[in-house]
């Protein structure tokens, strides 16, 4: 049956299949089509086993995806198996990746529930989950992610119209992540608390710092920036709601006015500013890329504070210490340019040099 499973699959474009990382991957693959293909009706409310072809086959920072469509004889659907990375031979590493999976399932089933009656916000739908796989396999909703939105119209100079479509993108974003954020808080995942905010972001400063990227001045800006941010927090630290954790541009569909919000693997508790200072710099990161107008990324910032609230101010001490966190992640990400070409390695050096002018231009002004 396994090997049958296997033969069914093809190419959406008919040519080529693409290639799996490795036959451990693919191995895997054949497992879980294979059981989905038996309990069709399970799982798809099919009598008839389906034929899966595969679309593509990428990998993410913690996880590769396969993007297939599922065949029947009268219908199609596309449909996301995520197998989660494993490190070999790190202690406690599956039974970590176990339960972050099980959580991840949990809280989308929650949120698909809790969503369900919302016209502007949705979540996959989970359709299976095999635990000793540690493979959750999710329904293909339709839309457009926010980043290739962004990067296929916003690039240069992009016309009113091209520029009023972003904006209203970022605006729905916005008011999605409002709706979002009003989800009765799951007791699942690590709280993100201010109290661990100064540790976190020390601890890649020091990484920084260890490496030569940074100077022990500028360490210790960036640590006194945050203490000062949050003795100003008062009662802001109290005020706790359902966070994403990963809110960024590609874990964000658009289709029309609906917003579908992807990846819950990062859930958590955690102050409203979180996810929105988190996706407010993820759109920076396009302000160091030459290809875009620092003008059209304000303009799309500017749209998704709107449409997230009149009364939001970002110079708010809590917004701009998570702010300044995701800062010093993105510098951390930045300086690892060891498998990179030598063209890529001095452009992202470059960008490492912009974002550390950026986070001190920030420092000093707040």
């Amino acid at each position: 049956m396994a090997s049958q499973t296997f033969k069914n699959i093809i190419s959406k474009s008919g040519t080529q299949v693409p290639q799996f990382y490795s036959e451990k991957q693919k191995a895997a693959y054949t497992r879980v089509t294979t059981r989905l293909a038996q309990e069709s009706e399970r799982y798809f409310g099919e009598c008839v086993p389906p034929v899966f072809s595969i679309v593509r086959i990428f990998r993410r920072p913690f996880s590769d995806i396969i993007q297939c469509v599922v065949q029947f004889d009268q219908k199609s659907f596309g449909v996301y198996i995520k197998f989660p990375l494993v490190k070999e031979n790190v202690e406690g590493e599956y039974e970590r990746i176990h339960k972050n999976t099980k959580r991840e399932v949990e809280v989308t089933k929650e949120f698909s529930s809790f969503f369900s009656n919302e016209r502007a916000v949705s979540v996959p739908d989970v359709i299976a989950f095999f635990p000793d796989e540690l493979v959750i396999v999710t329904k293909e909703k339709e839309g457009v992610p926010l980043m290739s939105l962004i990067a296929q119209t916003g690039k240069g100079k992009p016309g009113s119209e091209k520029l009023d479509l972003l904006k209203h993108a970022c605006f729905q974003v916005g008011k999605a992540l409002k709706v979002f954020q009003k989800m009765p808080v799951l007791n699942m995942g690590k709280d993100e608390l201010p109290s661990n905010l100064i540790s976190y972001v020390d601890l890649r400063l020091r990484l920084l710092l260890e490496h030569g990227f940074i100077q022990m001045k500028e360490r210790l800006n960036v640590v006194n920036y945050l203490e000062k941010q949050l003795e100003k927090t008062d009662g802001q630290t109290l005020n706790l709601c359902s966070v994403h954790g990963d809110f960024a541009l590609g874990n964000i569909l658009i289709s029309g006015d609906q917003v579908v919000f992807l990846d819950l693997g990062m859930y958590r508790q955690g102050p409203p500013s979180f996810d929105f200072a988190y996706f407010h710099q993820h759109l920076d990161d396009l302000i160091t890329n030459p290809f875009f107008l620092g003008t059209t990324i304000t303009h799309l910032q500017d749209a998704f504070l709107k449409g997230y609230s009149e009364n939001f101010i970002r110079e708010s001490p809590l917004f701009l210490s998570y702010y300044v966190r995701n800062m010093v992640n993105q510098l951390l990400d930045l300086s690892r340019t060891d498998r990179l070409s030598p063209i890529k390695k001095i452009y992202q050096k470059w960008q490492y040099r912009q974002y550390l002018s950026n986070l001190k231009k920030v420092i000093q002004k707040n």
